[in-house]
């Protein structure tokens, strides 16, 4: 989603600033880990502080979007300054300033810029927290504190130090400490990026009382949402920082020659960036989702903001990485800016708490509940909701919703039965206009239709008529064939297939090799398709033929229907590792084809074959029933081990489980991004592919999660039924009998309208501009 001019502005002023004072060289032998003054003044003066606080605090109308857009962007430009610490600071003064005479006194001096902050959390030993050796007590009306803090950033700096303290008897408290009182004594150091740092031992400080701005529940409550916009403000200087890095590395490897090419034409560096690319996306998804929570209030807060650091930091320690080994040996020097990126983001995604721990606090956090996708519902979108609800409960049979909820396919006939339901309703058709014969949903209509019915258990519907067959008809077909074909799509009651790929034209699809002989008023066709999904019950087949060879192969590719019932075709069954028939061989030994069946014409059917591509490309992402899986998930964790101890308790388990957790999150997010682009500009971004990709790897596993839940139990099996067997002594629930097939079938889905290596080839291309 494009920023809005005020935040646009904003990036750029910064940026324009950070610029001013790069240095001209990157030298870390002469870090003493204390801010430049003329650095801190042009922060001063510029006024960058004031964002992510309220406008009754002097704040900018835009709130934590402005705070993101600062800390972005001083990541990317690596500044020298204490930012991150005295925005930090900033967001505790201002939860304190309305109950706390001298928090807001001190608030008004840092925004005037006469005081700097610093803000001391972790003690020793505690790793990312407090160990309760930062102690105070009250003295009459005076405050005695007494402890030690350790890599307090900004510290040697500071002129005032907010410190979590405890009271004796364990009640949390945040105190005002003046740096220069007696007994603070500062041990100050540079750290991992160059930028100040400081332990701070307090020997028996004596303050006034009213240094002590909160305390109880309401200092625990500004210490919660402290540390979670101090998490996610590191994550957003990441965010900067890997961006300016990645921009390097790929401009690296376009020009960086090695045997006679640049190594960014080759393909493991092309997919190696993709994947980086994506992390990159992942991460700026999540955390522009977890600043609106935590803006909003809202109860998952915490939960988005762990999702969000637990990528971050992943990402983080990806692209430093990968960024290093793709530079090569002057990757590794200090006089490269590149290894002074690598060691930022050692620092971002270390401070205030890695990946592994902000994965257990996601565990301790989630109350079990998946949540959703679609973001705020407007009225009549929540009314579509209890639409849809109402219908599925009515219409889809309890028999088709047990075994779907298990994990299983329903036979044909359930299939049908429903199938045609929607059909009697209008809503078979779903993504179709009303001009087209659908019934008009929007996108984000659609979306919801797809998630309600997914998450009620309803099987998957057929990509082929009403995804594929339709629109191609409806955008290239002549009058007749809409006509002929359009009231049984509709309805659910015609089947279609598509012939696509042929043995050795898979994903190279322009090597097609049936063909098709134009012979007066019909096509004869010979030749053979593989891979044809639901042919055995496919009353027609769209497909691509070759009625020429041209220099380009591209060229003479035709678009042809055939009845599956015309003499000359045989469907023959591929069964699958799993048991089960889906795919098939299609052979044509001389089929007449009416010439009234061609779309398009002749020899243009690459462009039609594009069209179709895209629509299943983007048919996958709500295809996979990933609500589905993941709930099977956690129903499967939920199962008792022979002590009756939930198997979702055992440590390994749990942290697997919890990082399908916090990827399905944001997957939800990256989703709700993609339909606000919808509502907003009625397209969406060159982001859907990257999450179509997240989307099947998630889903496989989620699959793969779901069997090693079982044991030695996912062993037994019936390769007829495409289930494991029943047996006596074996686990009773349903959905385990089909984890094993449903692990095997989910390799489909990184193959299936275009592997996922030919995605990364697309967007290496076309998104990253690398060389072929």
């Amino acid at each position: 989603m494009a920023e809005d001019s005020e935040l646009e502005l904003l990036r750029e002023s910064v940026r324009r600033l950070v610029e001013r004072k790069r240095p001209a060289v990157w030298n870390s032998a002469g870090a003493t880990g204390r801010c430049d003054p003329d650095v801190w003044a042009a922060v001063r003066d510029s006024g960058l502080l004031l964002a992510g606080l309220d406008p009754a605090h002097g704040g900018f109308d835009r709130g934590l979007a402005a705070a993101a857009v600062v800390l972005e962007e001083t990541g990317r430009g690596l500044f020298d300054a204490p930012v991150l610490a005295n925005m930090i600071g900033l967001q505790l003064l201002q939860r304190a300033a309305d109950r706390s005479a001298r928090a807001a006194a001190c608030l008004a001096s840092v925004i005037e810029g006469s005081e700097r902050l610093a803000f001391g959390w972790s003690e020793p030993g505690a790793r990312f927290g407090r160990t309760g050796t930062t102690v105070h007590h009250v003295d009459g009306d005076r405050i005695r504190l007494s402890g030690c803090k350790m890599v307090v950033i900004g510290g040697g700096d500071a002129d005032t130090l907010i410190v979590a303290s405890q009271s004796a008897e364990g009640t949390p408290a945040l105190l005002l400490v003046p740096a220069a009182t007696a007994g603070v004594e500062c041990d100050g150091y540079a750290l991992i990026d160059n930028q100040g740092g400081a332990d701070i031992r307090f020997d028996d400080v004596d303050l006034p009382f009213d240094c002590l701005i909160a305390e109880g529940a309401e200092a625990q409550a500004i210490l919660d949402d402290g540390l979670d916009f101090a998490a996610l403000a590191a994550t957003s200087q990441a965010l900067g920082a890997m961006q300016a890095l990645f921009d390097l590395t790929l401009d690296h490897v376009k020009q960086r020659v090695q045997f006679g090419r640049a190594i960014g034409a080759n393909q493991v560096v092309q997919h190696r960036l993709v994947d980086l690319l994506r992390m990159i996306a992942e991460t700026r998804v999540a955390t522009g989702a977890a600043f609106a929570a935590l803006a909003a209030g809202t109860a998952d807060r915490s939960l988005a903001v762990a999702t969000a650091r637990v990528l971050g930091c992943r990402a983080a320690r990806k692209v430093g990485q990968d960024a290093v080994q793709f530079h090569g040996a002057i990757g590794t020097t200090d006089e490269s800016v590149v290894s002074h990126y690598f060691r930022k983001l050692i620092f971002l995604s270390t401070i205030f708490g890695d990946a592994g721990h902000h994965c257990d606090r996601f565990a301790a956090l989630d109350d079990g509940e998946l949540g959703g996708a679609a973001g705020p519902l407007s009225e009549a979108e929540a009314t579509f909701c209890e639409e849809i609800r109402a219908f599925v409960e009515a219409e889809l049979s309890p028999e088709t919703r047990a075994i779907t909820a298990a994990g299983g396919t329903p036979p044909q006939a359930l299939r049908l039965e429903w199938e045609q339901a929607l059909g009697r309703k209008g809503w078979f058709a779903y993504s179709w206009p009303e001009a087209e014969g659908g019934p008009g949903f929007s996108v984000v209509e659609q979306f919801l239709f797809e998630t309600i019915t997914a998450e009620m258990n309803a099987p998957r519907l057929p990509l082929f008529g009403i995804k594929m067959a339709g629109p191609i008809l409806n955008a290239f077909g002549t009058a007749e064939q809409k006509a002929r074909h359009l009231p049984g799509i509709m309805a659910g009651t015609t089947s279609w297939c598509q012939g696509y790929s042929e043995p050795g034209a898979g994903s190279d699809l322009a090597s097609l090799q049936t063909r098709a002989e134009r012979h007066g008023d019909h096509y004869v066709v010979n030749g053979q398709k593989i891979w044809t999904t639901a042919a055995q019950h496919a009353d027609w087949i769209f497909m691509l033929v070759r009625t020429s060879r041209e220099e380009r192969r591209q060229d003479g590719i035709t678009f042809l229907l055939a009845d599956m019932r015309s003499p000359g075709i045989t469907v023959r069954p591929i069964i699958s590792a799993d048991g089960h028939h889906g795919f098939n061989e299609v052979f044509f030994q001389d089929v007449e084809v009416p010439a009234e069946n061609r779309v398009g014409e002749e020899g243009r059917g690459w462009s039609i074959a594009k069209y179709l591509l895209s629509h299943e490309r983007l048919g996958v992402l709500g295809s996979l029933a990933l609500r589905q899986a993941m709930g099977r998930a956690v129903r499967s964790a939920g199962r008792l081990d022979a002590a009756g101890r939930p198997f979702g308790d055992h440590p390994a388990l749990k942290a697997r489980l919890t990082m399908l957790k916090i990827r399905m999150r944001a997957l939800d997010a990256w989703i709700a991004r993609l339909l606000a682009d919808i509502r907003e500009t009625g397209s969406v971004g060159q982001d859907v592919s990257m999450a179509m990709i997240a989307a099947t790897l998630l889903g496989q596993d989620i699959a793969e999660f779901n069997m090693e839940m079982l044991g030695e139990d996912a062993l037994p099996f019936s390769f007829a039924d495409s289930r494991a067997p029943e047996r006596r002594f074996g686990p009773a629930e349903d959905f385990t009998r089909t984890a094993t097939a449903n692990y095997i079938y989910q390799r489909v889905f990184t193959i299936l309208g275009g592997t996922t290596e030919i995605q990364k080839n697309i967007i290496a291309k076309s998104i990253l501009g690398l060389p072929s």
